[in-house]
């Protein structure tokens, strides 16, 4: 057996003999092989060689849009069976869902119509791979900053953009999960918005100014 050393390799008399194993490469079953020493034979079994697994990276963070055909690569030291499993609803088609060995792993993502950002995970031979998605918001662009108060707010709560800046041609406030609780279009100047109905918790106010979106965090207290 080649994966067994013995010394000495012969002798006289009593004698002490040592022998060495090599590591097994071996994931599926254990391996047997034998020693005879003066018409005795020691039998030695090694068991299986543990699995692996890396990946090519370890998080990737994605736009608010829909994309597909997006990799990791999952490397493993033998040829060891994997699964790859989503514990997120909008990360899919995932190809292969399972495999051995080295391989690419394909995903899709779908367009996330929150306000808030998301996180998902691909669980590719048991190590974990973060997906987080941008929520719907890209960004606004004022000649001056838009003032929102008070905040945090209870009864009711003020937009302001009275300076030279861009004009709003919605506001709408969101929920955590994208539902839209308030919308009105075309706001003046200013605009004061009743919070009657609106449990405590985080929201956001989104500005629009032609396609361009801001996005503000607004606190409601009880």
């Amino acid at each position: 057996m080649d994966w067994i050393t013995v010394r000495p390799a012969s002798g006289a008399g009593n004698e002490t003999v040592t022998y060495s194993i090599a590591r097994s490469t071996n994931t599926e079953s254990n391996r047997t092989g034998t020693i005879t020493i003066a018409g005795q034979t020691l039998t030695v079994t090694q068991a299986t060689a543990p699995c692996t697994f890396s990946l090519s990276k370890l998080s990737e963070e994605v736009s608010a849009e829909a994309s597909s055909g997006r990799t990791v690569k999952i490397m493993s030291g033998a040829p060891c069976t994997w699964d790859a499993i989503s514990d997120a609803d909008w990360i899919t088609n995932i190809s292969p869902p399972s495999g051995r060995g080295n391989a690419t792993v394909t995903y899709s993502i779908a367009k996330n119509i929150g306000a808030a950002e998301r996180t998902g995970t691909l669980s590719i031979g048991g190590k974990p791979y973060k997906v987080k998605q941008a929520g719907i918001v890209t960004g606004f662009e004022t000649v001056s900053p838009v003032k929102i108060y008070p905040n945090p707010a209870k009864d009711f709560v003020t937009i302001d953009w009275t300076g030279k800046g861009a004009k709003c041609t919605s506001v709408k406030i969101v929920n955590q999960f994208g539902q839209i609780l308030y919308e009105t279009k075309n706001p003046g100047r200013t605009v004061q918005i009743p919070l009657k109905g609106f449990v405590a918790g985080l929201y956001f106010i989104l500005l629009q100014e032609e396609e361009k979106t801001a996005v503000q965090k607004l606190i409601v207290n009880d």
